[in-house]
């Protein structure tokens, strides 16, 4: 249940990524279909550390949302800022390639943090579902000897 809403927020990010594209003025080419496909991996990375901590929380959504953010999103947003950083660099070339590199993973790796760091966790708090902790289980068990 978690991995569909976590699809969603990668298609949402390359879709408004293509869309922004388009406003930039980066018309689809070889070189910018190729940062493209590499920007799905980026985007696949925000989402997936956020529901993966999520996964393993407990409490109610809510609260596995909050704990998801407190426990791991601080290290994906350093992968974001850390991104940025680099890209930044490169943006000042005067390169059609780089620049190209430059808008494409600008806007990705801002809008696919987003939606990682923002959208998927206030989704999963509405629809994640509730999961009780280990002692819960613990206690409702019954041993045989």
């Amino acid at each position: 249940r978690i991995a569909i809403w976590v699809v969603l927020c990668v298609v949402l990010s390359i879709v408004n990524t293509l869309g922004y594209m388009y406003f930039w003025e980066v018309t689809i080419s070889g070189v910018s279909t190729i940062y493209v496909l590499i920007c799905v991996g980026l985007a696949v990375d925000y989402a997936a550390h956020i529901a993966h901590m999520f996964k393993e929380s407990t409490g109610t959504a809510r609260e596995r949302a909050i704990n998801a953010v407190e426990r791991i999103g601080v290290c994906t947003f350093n992968a974001v800022l850390c991104t940025l950083l680099a890209v930044v660099v490169v943006g000042f070339s005067d390169s059609y390639v780089f620049r190209i590199f430059f808008k494409v993973l600008f806007l990705v790796v801002t809008i696919a943090g987003a939606h990682g760091l923002w959208l998927l966790p206030s989704i999963l708090s509405l629809v994640g579902g509730c999961k009780p902790s280990s002692e819960v289980y613990a206690a409702g068990e019954t041993t045989k000897e």
